[in-house]
Formats: structure tokens, sequence, C-alpha cells
């Protein structure tokens, strides 16, 4: 088993070595460097716009932005272009809130949807206009369905429970009571009541 692991581990490296360039002769080296050469002459003499492809795809990578606009505010833009071609590109990208390369990319472009296309993208709008409608009522419904069975939880369990019996309330009566100077409480002495006995007025009446 270990020397079919090695088999294959040997053979692998061959392969690696292979395609490195320490195993390229001096006739494909050389042949290499010739190919680079031309490349940067290549791109040296080449026009102005090539080269600014060349530097936005170094830059930015494939064109992937992050917001997209759609058909009706790309023929807006075009419209706005037409009507005021005194604006620069970065100010309708500054009042669009988006890249001046994507505004650059949609006036350059000069495609116009045939009427079939136009017909099928109306039909797609409409799909995704139902396919929405039908979600948000899914939810709605959803969520009357959640209030429902909050509203009517049997809540008779919750009134018959037996609640557990807190202690009863000390009451405090602080009418035969006083505090001492030091503010300790001490009972008072109650004197016994006297028997009532008539006055002088009482017999006069």
């Amino acid at each position: 088993m270990w020397s079919l692991v090695q088999k294959h581990a040997k053979a692998n490296l061959k392969v690696f070595r292979a395609y490195s360039l320490s195993s390229l002769t001096p006739s494909e080296l050389r042949f290499k460097e010739k190919l680079e050469e031309a490349d940067r002459q290549r791109q040296k003499n080449a026009p102005e716009w090539e080269k600014r492809e060349l530097s936005l795809r170094k830059r930015y990578g494939d064109w992937n932005p992050t917001r997209k606009l759609s058909r009706l505010q790309m023929n807006d833009i075009r419209d706005l272009a037409a009507r005021a071609p005194e604006l620069k590109t970065v100010q309708i990208a500054d009042f669009f809130k988006i890249n001046p390369e994507s505004i650059r990319r949609i006036l350059k472009s000069n495609w116009k949807p045939s009427e079939q296309e136009l017909a099928r993208q109306e039909a797609r709008a409409e799909k995704r206009k139902q396919e929405s409608l039908q979600r948000k009522l899914a939810e709605k419904a959803e969520l009357n369905k959640e209030a429902d069975s909050q509203i009517l939880k049997p809540q008779v369990a919750q009134f018959m429970a037996v609640k557990k019996k807190s202690p009863p309330l000390q009451v405090k009566n602080y009418k035969y009571k006083h505090h001492n100077k030091r503010g300790t409480e001490k009972p008072a002495v109650r004197r016994p009541r006297t028997p009532y006995t008539q006055g002088v007025g009482d017999l006069i009446d």
C-alpha cells in the first residue's frame, strides 16, 4: 500500500516539474521572453481606448457593478444625455448615484430591443409582479394566523392556575411605639383604663 502511494506521489511530482519554469529549456525560455516583449510592445503601441480597457480590467477585474439600473432608468439616462450634451459623465453618475463607468457603458451601447423582446420583457415584469403580490399575500396571511393564535390562546388556565400563596403582610401599628434618642423602637407601656365616674356636671344636668 505504501509503495503504491509513493508511486503516485512521484508521478504527480514529475507532472508538476514538467509544467514548472525550471524544466523549460533555454530555447523555450528565449521564446517565452520574445512573446512577453512582443506583448509589451503591442500594449505600448495600442490605441487609447484599448489602454483604457486594459487599465480598467486590471483595476476592477470583470465588470460586475454592485448597483444595476433598470431598462427604464437606462433610457432616461440616454434621453438626458441627448437633451443636455454639455453634462459630463461624472455629473450624471453623481445624479443617479452610480459608478461613472456604468454611465459610460450605457451611453456607448446602441442596443435597442425588438417588439418580441419588449413583449417578453413585459411578460417577465408582469410575472415578477404577480409573484411579489402572491408572496406578500402569503406573508400577510401567515402574520394574521400568528396573531389569531396569540389572541385565541386559552387564557383560562392562567386564571385557574393555583397561584403561589404569598406570605401575609405584616401589619405594623406604630400607634403604641415610639423611638428613643438612640433610634431603637420600644413599645410604650399601656396604662389600664379607670372606670367611668359621674362628675358634678352630670349630677346638675
